[in-house]
Formats: C-alpha cells, structure tokens, sequence
C-alpha cells in the first residue's frame, strides 16, 4: 500500500481546495462573452441581442456563472484547484425600451454584480469542503445550490425594485451588494 500512496488519488489523506482568480480575457469587447470586471461595467452597446415580440420590460441582461476545475494528486493530497467565471452572453441581453437610461443600465448592472457575489458565495463555500472522498459531488451540489440561489435572489431583486421603477428599493438593492462585493474585497 505505502507504494502506491502517491500514485492511486483513491489513497489520498487530504484535500486542498485552491481557489484561482477569476477567468477573465483582455479584450472584452470582442466576442458574444462579457466577463465580470470592476473596471469594466456593462454598456447597451453590450446588449445585442432582440427583444421579445411583446414584453413590457424594457431590459434584459442574461448573467451566468460557471467553475472549471483540476485535480492534482501528490505526496498524499488531492489539491482541487477552482476557477470562477461570471458573464453576460451579449447575444442573449437585449434592449427594448430603455433607450440611454442610465436608471435603467444601473438596473442591469447589479443583476450582473449579484451574479458576481454568487461565485464569491461558491468560493467560500468550497473552502470548506474537507471529504477526500465526496469531494467532486460536493463541489457539483453546491454549484446546483448557488445556481439556485442566483436566481431566487436575481427574482427577488426584480419583485422588490418592480424591475427598478422603484428607486428607493434599487437604490437599497445597490448599496447591499455594493457593501457584499467590498466584504469579499472588490
């Protein structure tokens, strides 16, 4: 057994869960895929894609989020190494009525900035997760919990902003994931 100890992951005694900065590419202009940067918020020249025959909102912005991960196996330790990626599909985010209103991009944006703390959430989470033997099913169940989480809370943000016609809750909205994002130091 001890000869294989550093050959077979099955025989690992311990997991590292190494979280890597976020997926991101140097020219987000180019391309159907916007990825989540401080330094560069939306724009409607981002929202490509064509509106519904008959809605009544005047925006959409399709966020998602996803992880890609590795595994090394070494000395007796599986290090799983993670890495987030948070982005708008261009082709899929659409403008109907909202023409240049700023109201109504800031709207769109905290949909995506609530995406953002959605991975910041996962991150957390994943550090947590000791099992050698369960990991990679813990991982993929709490993607499906965040995933769930993501849109309860983007639903929610819609409910009480009445799609942000109500400005004293988007204003409440702004500051609470304005405040989430600079706790996990963004």
């Amino acid at each position: 057994m001890s000869v294989n100890y550093d050959k077979n992951p099955i025989l690992a005694r311990s997991l590292v869960i190494n979280i890597l900065p976020d997926y991101r590419i140097d020219n987000p202009d180019k391309g159907d895929t916007l990825f989540w940067s401080p330094s560069r918020p939306l724009r409607w020249s981002d929202f490509h894609g064509k509106p519904p025959v008959f809605t009544s909102y005047s925006a959409q912005v399709f966020s998602n989020f996803e992880y890609i991960g590795d595994v090394k196996f070494s000395k007796g330790v599986l290090t799983a190494n993670l890495q987030f990626k948070a982005y708008v599909l261009k082709s899929s985010s659409w403008n109907a009525h909202a023409g240049n209103s700023e109201s109504a991009l800031d709207h769109e944006q905290l949909h995506f900035d609530i995406t953002k703390t959605i991975i910041e959430k996962f991150k957390e989470k994943a550090r947590q997760i000791t099992s050698v033997e369960d990991y990679d099913s813990e991982i993929q169940l709490l993607f499906i919990d965040m995933y769930r989480l993501m849109n309860k809370l983007q639903k929610k943000y819609d409910a009480e902003t009445n799609h942000s016609i109500n400005m004293i809750d988007q204003e409440r909205w702004r500051m609470e994931v304005r405040n989430e994002l600079r706790g996990y130091g963004i």
